[in-house]
């Protein structure tokens, strides 16, 4: 998953702790944007930047293949398997196959043609990895370490040093690891070659990192919001590695993964937290709009869209609600585009899931609400039981729910609530699952599985 694993609950037992946040780039050098590990970690506070595109190569378009899961969410970026792709049953009999994974992480599996590609971290060695299986066997292909030492002193008990999905554009992956109190990107190849490392700006949040990178055009782009001195957004040219622009936010210690999709016409880059919902210029980093909630602060987790509307959810503190608001504003619309709240319905790290006129809001603790997209009025509600950090993965008319203790479900999509089928892990699951035509992928604290009929 993108989005940290934390239990909501315990965000406010202790206030994070005030640092500064620096961002080196040299515009006049060929190695703009990029920044060994040695470099201190002793400088000023972001430095906002905007170069334009054209300073730097053109490049293909973002290409994975098909029936790809590239990325945090899927191909679509709204957690919905391609139309052709049938959910498995849920027993024993339908796993092809089961690993151990080494080292823990949270991220989602990407299944990228024959790749099964994860983040992974060994606490006890403090490496940061990306490996790689075969989809057809479950077999390692190659493994990539990408960090050693420099992990986190601090990060909630719920979350991992690997909690952000990597994201693939066709021809290379991209992972976003917190090293040395910075935010690493990195860029692998589909052998597993680094082909450029950037730090993007330093971070040192006590409840630790898993926003995932998104990828947009030429850019790579990612959230770097804490509440130190120095939040900031970022994006980073696929090819080169450089920062091509990056801007300040509120400092405030927030979670959510941005995601880049075409609305009202535009794209534009989603991300809620810090107080507001806010939609950018991928291109620029320039706000194109905003408005103030789900809550005061935190968000931990991605908005949900429709063709012309976002759903936003969150967090910490109360009261936090899930709202609906249109998206062909400029600048504040607080007065003009809220669609409405909901202050009943809400989740703090499981994404909503969109579909059909209908938004599906899993809470942390068990409860799953649908409601109507255009009121926000609840068309049902159901207490699962269990606590929950996978979001919501939408298969057919099938929605995959996964639980901390390991339950995986599957109910039915619409107007009202049926469970049709379940199976037990038997181990924590944090992870969203990812399919694909080959499969459900599912990762378990320490391993992945396979399941296919």
């Amino acid at each position: 998953m993108a989005e940290p694993c934390f239990r909501a609950r315990y965000w406010n037992l202790l206030p994070l702790q005030s640092v500064g946040l620096f961002l080196f780039l040299s515009i006049a050098s060929s190695i703009a944007g990029t920044i060994t590990a040695e470099e201190p970690n002793k400088l000023p506070g972001v430095i906002e930047l905007s170069r334009a595109l054209n300073e730097f190569p053109q490049l293909p378009a973002i290409a994975p293949a098909p029936h790809d899961w590239p990325w945090w969410r899927g191909p679509h970026l709204d957690n919905h398997a391609s139309a052709s792709v049938a959910l498995p049953g849920l027993t024993e009999r339908s796993i092809r196959w089961q690993h151990e994974i080494p080292g823990r992480g949270h991220a989602s599996p990407l299944i990228c043609g024959d790749l099964v590609v994860l983040a992974t971290a060994d606490n006890e060695q403090q490496v940061h990895s990306l490996l790689a299986r075969s989809v057809s066997t479950g077999d390692p292909v190659w493994q990539t370490d990408l960090h050693r030492g420099g992990f986190q002193k601090d990060s909630h008990r719920n979350n991992s040093h690997a909690s952000a999905t990597p994201a693939f554009d066709g021809q290379r992956f991209f992972t976003a690891f917190i090293h040395e109190r910075g935010l690493w990107v990195s860029a692998v190849d589909t052998h597993g070659k680094i082909l450029w490392q950037t730090k993007a700006g330093e971070f040192d949040a006590l409840y630790g990192f898993g926003m995932a990178p998104a990828l947009w055009g030429p850019l790579v782009i990612v959230n770097g919001d804490n509440d130190r001195p120095g939040a900031f957004l970022a994006a980073i040219h696929r090819q080169t590695g450089e920062i091509v622009w990056r801007i300040k936010r509120p400092n405030i210690d927030t979670y959510g993964t941005p995601i880049v999709v075409n609305l009202a016409g535009r794209d534009q880059l989603l991300l809620g937290g810090s107080g507001s919902m806010c939609s950018y210029d991928p291109a620029t980093g320039k706000l194109l709009w905003k408005c103030a909630g789900p809550t005061a602060e935190t968000t931990a987790n991605t908005v949900a869209f429709s063709k012309d509307s976002v759903f936003v959810t969150g967090g910490y503190p109360k009261p936090y609600i899930a709202m609906g608001i249109r998206a062909d504003g400029n600048r504040d619309v607080d007065d003009t585009h809220v669609l409405w709240t909901n202050q009943r319905a809400m989740s703090y790290v499981p994404s909503p899931l969109y579909s059909d006129g209908l938004l599906y809001v899993l809470n942390d603790d068990g409860v799953i609400t649908c409601l109507d997209e255009a009121k926000g009025k609840p068309v049902w509600s159901k207490r699962l039981g269990g606590d929950y950090s996978a979001s919501p993965l939408l298969v057919g008319n099938k929605i995959v729910l996964c639980s901390e203790q390991g339950l995986v479900t599957a109910i039915a999509a619409g107007r009202s609530f049926k469970e049709l089928e379940q199976l037990d892990l038997a181990e924590p699951i944090f992870a969203t699952p990812a399919i694909t035509p080959a499969g459900l992928f599912v990762r378990t604290l320490k391993k992945l599985i396979r399941f296919r009929d």
